[in-house]
């Protein structure tokens, strides 16, 4: 494994937990320096069994590998990881399993591209390279046409195979992914990993260790959840948590094993012969688990029915999809709409007079302490140092920011910036492609960045009609309104663009997530910032709708579960109930999140518990984010707006989405999946019922497909320098290319028609539409 034998100290280090006179297990015969440090630390009572894989299992490498076979501490066995039930019969006290060891060699994998079913390609591909179901489907079909001989090495067939899906910029090295994904099928790996950690835990001695080593995510996400599902609660969870609730989270008490497994330490990034944290996704990750005897007797105690308990709880595997759906919040107008903003208001009010006594109070009691230490004879440096007067700063200097007026002083402050739109250039000279005389939309007028910068480039002829939901950003945007008559703003979500725009469109913009006024200004609550307190509200209309600190009081578990969940962050179901169940518990016991500030605090304390499991996690950020989603039903908004904005582009038009999220990323990858044409060789090569399956539009009767105009842009170094908000933009450029009515579509599969093109050149010229005028149609064509 790249990088580890310089970190052997460590990992053996580990390892070694219950001394040098135990038995110790060892999954990483490959790697010379974890086996021969194990045999240097133990004494001679100690005993190590080595299981040899594959290349490593003749008595050449043998020799080669421990220096001296005759050891009679050293036992070697010839396997698999999967073997290792049947490696050591007795009980040890550690095991290492090293995930790097079993690589498949290359003829292994090449082999399986050639000979595996369809199924199972696909499978593959999706679970291990791609997760994206069509995409696999669609390079599988290729695969399987143009399997090469036995002769040939599958990395050089797989780049020329592969040409025409290098424009997916999500997946830059599409040929190391499907290698990797054969690796793992052709070895079994995960079925492996998976019995290797049960067989673990039941050879181990209490207190005894397995540390893992895992290099790809999918070995990460086994570990994680063979760890979730053989954890015990906290103690202050099982007194406040329902015991169906509890049983749902820890799918531990729900089976009679007589241990539990813990992690002992912050999972680990050894690079270069040094430890440190990280998520990176090429590093080599150390897990260090240990078996240890389980506190809470039966199942559960605290279950009343007489049901079995293997009736009452879910199935660990469809945790996710016990989730409950909720029902979306209405954007639409309602007499009691008013009346959350001013509920939050007076208790803003209200909070804010309590805070200034409490400040008072500090102030007078600080200097109280400063006259004690001065009759004393306290100088006024050591002063300083006193606890009790220290105390009393820490808590006025959070007073302090949290101070109305310090906080409206901030917002000004923040107001007087200048907004700087993300990607303005690159997003407006993709938009316009058909000229400055045609109507172009922006999605999110936000302070009119982009907007002010497509009416630079318009003639007097051209149009731009904006829509935004925020009151002061369509403020902002009467202003401008009043001052360009080529402009017009609408105050309405942008999924109601097939409701407001009725006409052909050149260029849609969208421009996705929060703009920085709103993160600026704490009132909104969408700062996460300790100097930005505020109410807790979240919605980018705070006229409608309901706050999110009161809709925190309306949702149960389950539901808030499924609201963190659905916005496609890796983290483990599991997980995700259990930061749910607290946060309601939190609130039922100290009352609701009101505050922003206190929101954020105490997902913090949430966040540093599960840093050994996550390091970097943002738990605070994922949870507001999916709050945000939700409340203001920005997926489904987006949605919408995709299919208006291509019923009314002109031919050739061009969606710009400027997405900051994955599930943005997903849902604009995912539309263009499903409207794409297929390329030509797609056409020469598979038959109309299959060609139907992999692409879902030639079963409908559209008049236009969707194809991507150019690779998704980054920002550029100088825009980042300048501007670090727009480091997690991505730029998608859709374009709307006509499909000609004589060739039509049928809903049979069968019928489909087939047109020898290539998927980068349509049937009708360009140059035709951006000469024409704003009214020409496909048909007209």
């Amino acid at each position: 494994m790249t990088g580890v034998s310089d970190s052997s100290a460590v990992v053996v280090g580990r390892l070694k937990a219950l001394g040098p006179d135990a038995s110790y297990l060892d999954c990483s015969a490959c790697c010379t320096d974890h086996a021969s440090l194990i045999l240097s630390k133990i004494s001679r009572k100690g005993r190590l069994t080595s299981i040899a894989c594959g290349r490593s299992s003749c008595s050449g490498c043998k020799q080669c590998l421990y220096g001296n076979v005759g050891d009679r501490r050293l036992q070697i066995v010839e396997g698999s990881m999967a073997s290792l039930a049947e490696a050591s019969k007795d009980h040890c006290a550690g095991v290492l399993l090293d995930m790097g060891v079993f690589v498949a060699r290359r003829e292994e994998s090449d082999t399986w591209l050639r000979t595996a079913s369809p199924s199972e390609l696909v499978a593959a591909i999706d679970a291990f390279a791609l997760q994206d179901r069509l995409l696999s489907e669609r390079v599988v079909e290729k695969l399987l046409q143009q399997r090469p001989d036995a002769s040939d090495a599958a990395a050089e067939w797989l780049v020329k195979l592969l040409e025409d899906f290098q424009d997916e910029a999500t997946y830059p090295n599409l040929a190391f992914l499907i290698e990797l994904s054969a690796r793992v099928a052709a070895n079994k790996e995960l079925e492996q990993l998976e019995q290797a950690l049960a067989a673990t835990f039941e050879h181990l001695e209490f207190g005894g260790r397995c540390v893992v080593l895992t290099q790809q995510t999918w070995e990460l996400m086994a570990v994680r959840s063979f760890l979730h599902k053989h954890e015990e609660p906290e103690g202050e969870m099982v007194g406040t948590v329902c015991a169906q609730g509890i049983a749902e989270m820890f799918p531990l008490l729900a089976s009679a094993a007589p241990y539990a497994v813990r992690r002992t330490a912050q999972i680990a990034d050894l690079r270069c012969g040094k430890e440190t944290q990280s998520e990176d996704a090429h590093s080599c990750r150390l897990h260090v688990l240990e078996k240890v005897p389980r506190r809470i007797g039966s199942p559960l105690d605290a279950l009343t029915c007489n049901a079995p308990l293997h009736d009452i709880l879910p199935r660990t595997a469809a945790i996710s999809e016990c989730f409950k759906e909720l029902e979306l919040p209405q954007f639409g107008s309602a007499e009691h709409l008013g009346r959350a903003h001013d509920e939050d208001e007076e208790w803003w009010n209200q909070a804010s007079s309590v805070k200034a006594q409490e400040l008072d109070q500090l102030q007078r009691s600080a200097m109280r302490r400063k006259a004690q230490l001065e009759k004393e004879g306290v100088g006024s440096r050591q002063q300083k140092d006193d606890p009790e007067i220290v105390a009393c700063a820490k808590r006025m200097r959070e007073l302090h920011r949290s101070d109305p007026q310090q906080v409206q002083k901030m917002q000004s402050r923040c107001c007087a910036r200048n907004h700087i739109p993300v990607l303005l250039e690159e997003a407006v000279e993709q938009l316009m492609s058909l000229g400055p005389g045609k109507l172009y939309i922006d999605c999110t007028f936000g302070r009119g960045g982009h907007t002010k910068f497509i009416l630079s480039k318009l003639s007097d002829c051209g149009r731009v009609r904006a829509f935004d939901i925020d009151p002061s950003a369509v403020e902002a945007a009467k202003l401008l309104e009043a001052k360009d008559a080529r402009f017009e703003i609408l105050h309405r979500p942008f999924g109601d663009l097939a409701l407001a725009v009725c006409e052909p469109t050149a260029g849609v913009l969208l421009d996705l997530g929060v703009s920085s006024p709103q993160l600026d200004d704490a009132s909104r609550g969408f700062s996460l910032k300790n100097k930005k307190d505020g109410p807790l509200d979240l919605r980018m209309n705070q006229r409608v709708g309901m706050p999110a600190w009161k809709w925190l009081q309306t949702v149960s578990a389950s539901q808030l579960a499924w609201v963190i969940n659905r916005i496609g962050y890796r983290v483990d179901a599991l997980i995700v109930g259990r930061v749910a169940e607290a946060i309601l518990w939190h609130q039922d016991v100290h009352g609701p999140f009101r505050s922003t500030l206190r929101f954020a605090q105490f997902l913090q304390q949430l966040e540093s518990s599960l840093q050994d499991e996550y390091p970097g996690l943002s738990l605070t950020k994922i949870v507001f984010y999916a709050i945000r989603v939700f409340l203001n039903q920005e997926m489904e908004q987006l949605e919408h707006v995709l299919d208006a904005a291509f019923q009314y582009l002109e031919p050739f038009g061009r969606c710009v989405v400027i997405c900051f999220n994955r599930w943005e990323a997903v849902a604009v990858r995912q539309f263009l999946r499903n409207r794409e044409e297929p390329s030509s060789w797609a056409r020469a090569n598979v038959n109309n019922e299959r060609l139907a399956e992999l692409y879902p539009l030639l079963g409908e009767a559209r008049s236009y497909s969707v194809r991507l105009a150019m690779r998704p842009v980054k920002p550029s170094p100088a825009e980042l320098s300048r501007n670090p908000r727009s480091r997690s933009s991505t730029l998608h450029v859709l374009e709307k290319v006509p499909i000609p009515r004589s060739i039509g579509r049928s809903n049979d599969p069968k019928n489909c028609f087939k047109v020898e093109h290539s998927s980068s050149e349509s049937t009708l010229d360009r140059s035709l539409v951006c000469v024409g005028n704003s009214d020409v149609s496909a048909s007209g064509l």
